[in-house]
């Protein structure tokens, strides 16, 4: 998987067909799991159930990963407008 130039493996563990595919380029991004949940100070198994990323990590995992909000959570933080 490629973000932003960087190859990135993608981690399967926990993968399924009804979860948001950001959420394994976050998971990856931050370094894996284990990295992203020392990050959120949260116990890895909490991401294998996210479907998206939570709202309230949202900021948080953006901090961890470099995936911009935008990308995170287009719902909750849609794209500035372009002047």
């Amino acid at each position: 998987m490629l973000i932003d130039g960087r190859l990135i493996i993608a981690y399967t563990l926990g993968m399924s067909k009804d979860r948001d595919t950001i959420v394994d380029e976050a998971i990856a991004a931050a370094g894996g799991p284990s990295a992203l949940c020392r990050e959120l100070g949260i116990r890895p198994e909490a991401t294998y159930s996210w479907k998206r990323i939570p709202a309230a990590r949202v900021l948080q995992v953006e901090a961890a990963s470099g995936i911009s909000r935008h990308r995170l959570r287009p719902d909750l933080y849609p794209e500035a407008p372009k002047n």
